[in-house]
């Protein structure tokens, strides 16, 4: 999958540390984002067709797909903890607010910039560990749907269509 991918890419190009490594990190962690969303929305549009709230957040959306199945689902246990944790880390990086400064500075490029890129909180929980363990929760869910739904593997192969797109 993309995450995996990037991933893979971040690892090979680790020692000789090009500009722009910490992106194939964040860019790893917002395709395993989308790759649970997409996830749930398949088990739920198999489960509910036309009747799929797609517009919830995932959390109700997970409750919905087990009561569905009249199964129990503990939010507080593994893949979902970290699927919450990470949804914070993606719904931050999707709607960050800039931050206001006051106050007369001087910058002269980009190029000039020494400043580590871990230094900003948003930057700091994207780690190769937390990073791996996004694919990893991503994976997870995967089949703890698959199992809880009822649903075919065969049944989940498709492919995406556009809404709205012209």
């Amino acid at each position: 999958m993309g995450a995996d991918f990037l991933l893979q890419e971040y690892f090979e190009r680790i020692e000789s540390k090009p500009d722009g490594l910490f992106y194939f990190l964040l860019a790893s962690v917002m395709f395993s984002a989308f790759r649970v969303e997409a996830t749930i929305n398949l088990f739920g549009w198999k489960l509910l067709a036309e009747k799929w709230p797609e517009k919830n957040n995932w959390e109700e959306k997970i409750k919905l797909i087990f009561s569905h199945r009249k199964s129990n689902v503990d939010l507080g246990s593994n893949p979902f903890q970290l699927i919450h944790r990470l949804f914070v880390i993606r719904n931050q990086w999707a709607h960050a607010k800039p931050q206001l400064v006051s106050g007369q500075y001087e910058y002269d490029s980009f190029a000039n910039d020494s400043r580590d890129p871990f230094t900003s909180d948003m930057m700091k929980c994207i780690t190769p560990e937390f990073a791996k363990a996004c694919a990893s929760a991503a994976d997870a869910l995967f089949f703890k749907l698959l199992d809880v739904s009822g649903v075919r593997h065969l049944d989940t192969l498709t492919h995406g269509i556009e809404r709205g797109v012209s």
